[in-house]
């Protein structure tokens, strides 16, 4: 029972912050937290067969096991963190480079600890650079539709 708490708290957790979180930076940045929710859930699919996690408790049976992160804390997350640093990516990276270690270690031993979901065949480290690296790839895609708004509204 305590762990479907803990996974609807973090998905309730994450979409409260939207009562927090403007409009404007809403719109422009939930194409990337879209984005990363997606590949997070095609990790998810990779995970089936590779099993780098075991996820001891689902509460969408129907959903992918990584659910309540997916569309959650990587969706809103990433939106946070991109309002108030895309533009300064040594600002975005170090950011980034908390969020990941916090995740790969401190976070990932409270899930493990309370039996949420328990790592098997990805280390911490490797963990730490999937989080990192996705973060290049999503400031990358951010960068990239940027440059597609402005050009199709005709600002150069």
């Amino acid at each position: 029972m305590i762990k479907k708490i803990i996974l609807y708290g973090v998905l309730i957790l994450s979409w409260s912050s939207l009562f927090k979180l403007d409009k404007d930076a809403f719109k422009r940045y939930l194409p990337v937290g879209t984005f990363i929710s997606l590949i997070y859930t095609l990790l998810s699919k990779i995970n089936e067969s590779q099993k780098w996690w075991k996820v001891t408790q689902t509460i969408f049976p129907r959903l992918p096991s990584n659910f309540p992160f997916a569309y959650g804390p990587f969706l809103f997350l990433p939106i946070w963190v991109f309002k108030f640093t895309f533009g300064k990516f040594w600002l975005y990276s170090i950011t980034n480079a908390t969020l990941g270690y916090l995740f790969a270690y401190p976070i990932t031993n409270y899930f493990e600890k309370f039996g949420v979901y328990k790592m098997r065949r990805m280390s911490r480290n490797q963990l730490f650079l999937l989080s990192f690296s996705s973060s290049i790839v999503i400031y990358l895609y951010q960068v990239f539709i940027n440059g597609t708004l402005k050009g199709s509204l005709g600002e150069q």
